[in-house]
């Protein structure tokens, strides 16, 4: 046969189709990573079709997808695209090595419970990379012969069955070591959907910061750069971030990222709070016993003016709770502090 471009109508039953089926979804998660981050894609991986009954999972030498069917309480993967691109985004993670810190193969986990933080990160970011690839918030994950389907929604963490408007629960806001609120935070860095939650972590004590809205929706529609920047081209203790509060370090290590109040809103809404920051504000300078001095307005003055380095905890830093940015009345106020007898830095608020 001559080379050339041939129509071939082929049809292939539900059971012989599955692999082609399979290959498209992988090769269009890999399309879409690689016009995220050109050339640092992962190598090929296998994909090993089994009926055995274990679900669909990844370890560093294949992908493994249940391929059970026609049993009426089944979970085939063949054609549930979102699992699939699920089970490449951990290949992506172990190879990239980001967010790799987790066990291997079969481990048991779910959308709502909490585990470890770097098993809650893995799965989050592979719910999270499916959203994207399908360009929804919505996972869905077909059993019953695909007659049925589980989803979760990384917008509002929420989880159900069949019906996407009766939710069974969220785990929302559940934190670090949970595979809902950190895919929920990735994609509020991630999209522009139209949000009404308001969760301002900037207020006045002692009422609780939540109650005061900012008028900053908790979604920075950034899309995927940055997020990529502080998980590939940045590290926290000499490793790529392993958890969802390393992306955090990545992200405010030099040069910052930016968009400290609405990460810290959105870092808030998911559970996880700024712990940092002990008792009374002041500690600038990152005083291991906690001391408000001379030395932290000095820091204050030399990082707002003089290019300095940022507060490693930016709350503790924030003495006056008037602007969830450092200013001039922050200085003026630890002056006021420290030689005038004004009032102490304020508490911090979580």
């Amino acid at each position: 046969m001559e080379s050339g471009e041939y129509q071939v109508d082929i049809t292939l039953d539900l059971e012989h189709s599955a692999p082609f089926y399979i290959v498209d979804a992988i090769q269009e998660a890999y399309d879409v990573w690689d016009s995220l981050r050109p050339g640092d894609g992962p190598p090929k991986i296998q994909v090993v079709l089994s009926p055995d009954d274990t679900g669909s999972w990844y370890n560093d030498q294949f992908i493994h997808i249940e391929s059970t069917i026609n049993e009426a309480h089944a979970w085939p993967d063949t054609y549930d695209k979102d699992v699939i691109i699920h089970e490449y985004g951990h290949h992506i993670t172990k190879s990239i090595l980001f967010f790799d810190n987790y066990p291997l193969g079969v481990e048991s986990h779910s959308w709502d419970e909490q585990h470890t933080e770097g098993l809650a990160a893995s799965e989050g970011f592979s719910t999270f990379f499916a959203n994207v690839v399908r360009d929804t918030a919505v996972f869905l994950n077909f059993y019953n012969d695909f007659t049925k389907f589980a989803w979760t929604n990384s917008e509002s963490g929420e989880f159900g069955a069949n019906n996407l408007a009766i939710p069974a629960g969220s785990g929302n806001n559940y934190g670090d070591r949970c595979e809902a609120a950190v895919a929920g935070i990735l994609w509020d860095i991630y999209d522009d959907d139209p949000i009404t939650d308001d969760w301002s972590t900037f207020g006045v004590w002692p009422q609780p910061y939540y109650s005061i809205p900012d008028g900053i929706g908790d979604t920075l529609a950034k899309g995927p750069d940055n997020i990529l920047k502080a998980l590939m081209d940045r590290t926290v203790d000499g490793h790529r971030p392993d958890d969802i509060n390393e992306l955090w370090e990545a992200w405010f290590s030099l040069p910052f990222l930016g968009h400290r109040k609405g990460m810290m809103d959105i870092y808030k809404e998911h559970g996880i709070v700024d712990s940092c920051c002990i008792g009374l504000r002041g500690n600038a300078d990152g005083d291991p016993n906690d001391q408000c001095d001379i030395s932290d307005l000095t820091f204050l003055v030399d990082f707002a003016f003089e290019g300095g380095l940022p507060p490693v905890c930016y709350q503790e830093a924030l003495v006056s709770n008037i602007s969830p940015d450092i200013s001039i009345i922050d200085i003026t106020y630890l002056i006021s502090y420290l030689f005038g007898g004004g009032p102490a830095p304020y508490p911090c608020i979580f």
